[in-house]
């Protein structure tokens, strides 16, 4: 892989559940006086998303882009972490698959690139709910018992 081309980057397993995080609790964005600085990013609760941001999205992001140097970012100000890495290949690769800089609207769709591929869709919703999903049991009268939910 060329670091210098988001192009010659191939959608993996690892790259879609990415994506999927992305989906569920990413950004992207252009920073800097200059408009030089090219983030893409994804944020978490400090307690709950420490060890996922930490030590599993960070190395995975390494593995398969190792040109860059992912860091966490711990808010004082509120109970946010944040995963960014400073990259215009990254973030011209999201760019190309459709999302736009900024706050995510509330309907984002998967990309074609990987509703193509059973797997690359399996891998996608793994990261969505990785970061959005939640299981609880519903226990409102209409159930005889605690009903198993699964919602995003």
């Amino acid at each position: 892989m060329s670091k210098n081309n988001f192009k010659t980057i191939k959608l993996n397993r690892e790259i879609c559940e990415l994506i999927g995080a992305f989906i569920g609790d990413g950004y992207l964005g252009i920073y800097g006086r200059k408009k030089n600085q090219y983030v893409i990013g994804i944020s978490g609760d400090k307690k709950l998303d420490e060890d996922y941001l930490k030590n599993y999205l960070k190395p995975l992001i390494k593995r398969n882009f190792p040109f860059t140097n992912p860091k966490l970012y711990y808010r004082n100000d509120e109970n946010t972490l944040m995963l960014r890495v400073n990259s215009k290949i990254l973030h011209n690769l999201f760019m190309e698959l459709g999302f736009d800089n900024g706050k995510k609207s509330n309907v984002v769709t998967i990309p074609k690139k990987i509703i193509e591929n059973e797997e690359f869709v399996k891998m996608t919703i793994r990261g969505i709910f990785d970061t959005d999903g939640c299981v609880f049991f519903d226990k409102r009268k209409p159930y005889y018992k605690p009903y198993p939910r699964i919602t995003l």
